[in-house]
């Protein structure tokens, strides 16, 4: 039997790589968080280019 054949097991396991601490709570903040509303509080004291003199 050939060794260069590749087997489902292989195949799963090749496709698996570690979360980093920084994507875990990305994903944990992202399920805590109303992005929306945060955004909406936040929206109108961020800058829009729109304030001032034009350039």
């Amino acid at each position: 039997m050939p060794s260069d054949r590749i087997s489902f097991t292989d195949v799963e396991h090749s496709k698996r790589r570690r979360v980093s601490r920084r994507e875990q709570f990305v994903d944990t903040m992202g399920a805590t968080i109303p992005w929306s509303r945060w955004v909406g509080l936040i929206e109108p004291f961020t800058y829009s280019g729109h304030r001032g003199r034009k350039p």
